[in-house]
């Protein structure tokens, strides 16, 4: 069983990469994995292959996950409702009660 690991999009605050590191939890932001430019479908497909679970504000990326036959997973939040802490916080619940296996191809909404 693999740990869940996140990769945040770019309207995520870097401090929630930060703080996820901080509690133990392997995460990344696009800009670090020189993704910044990429479109939402390949992070989709990164996140497939690489094996990230995609954190994003962006609700489009839903409609894309779920026409997608199989990616890693997705987290989507709402930005005016998370602060960083809060985010930080949910993602490490997430991270503690799933794996890799158990989060293939699902949307979680926060």
């Amino acid at each position: 069983m693999t740990a869940v690991r996140f990769m945040l999009d770019e309207h995520i605050h870097k401090g929630v990469a930060a703080g996820l590191r901080r509690e133990g939890i392997e995460s990344a932001t696009v800009h670090e994995l020189g993704r910044r430019t990429a479109s939402d479908a390949s992070h989709l497909e990164f996140g497939r292959q690489a094996g990230w679970v995609l954190v994003t504000f962006d609700g489009r990326l839903v409609g894309l996950a779920t026409a997608m036959p199989e990616h890693a997973g997705v987290v989507l939040g709402r930005d005016q409702v998370h602060s960083v802490g809060q985010l930080v916080r949910s993602l490490a619940a997430i991270a503690a009660a799933q794996t890799m296996e158990s989060f293939r191809s699902r949307v979680l909404y926060l």
